[in-house]
């Protein structure tokens, strides 16, 4: 298509949740934009459904913070993992 929309910004213009997490559990990117600069957040034009895969994506940022915390804590347990390290990788990879 014209604006380089992803399956992800589909999903929001047709206001599929249950699509659109189904693609972010399996690695969509919600802050892509296509052309005109829209994320598929952006597309969406019901606000509860935007308000829905907003949380969604909150949630999934706070279990995958606590998962690093929790292998940081076992895997050395004697030594103290330096914070910065930690939000570096979830800013680079998540």
């Amino acid at each position: 298509n014209n604006d380089d929309d992803t399956p992800l910004h589909y999903s929001a213009i047709y206001g599929e949740t249950e699509v659109s997490k189904l693609l972010i559990d399996n690695g969509a990117n919600p802050n892509i934009k296509n052309k005109k600069g829209k994320t598929p957040l952006d597309l969406f034009t019901d606000k509860n459904k935007r308000k829905e895969i907003e949380n969604y994506i909150t949630e999934l940022i706070l279990l995958r913070r606590r998962a690093l915390k929790k292998i940081f804590k076992e895997r050395v347990p004697h030594q103290r993992t330096d914070p910065r390290l930690i939000s570096y990788i979830i800013s680079n990879y998540f």
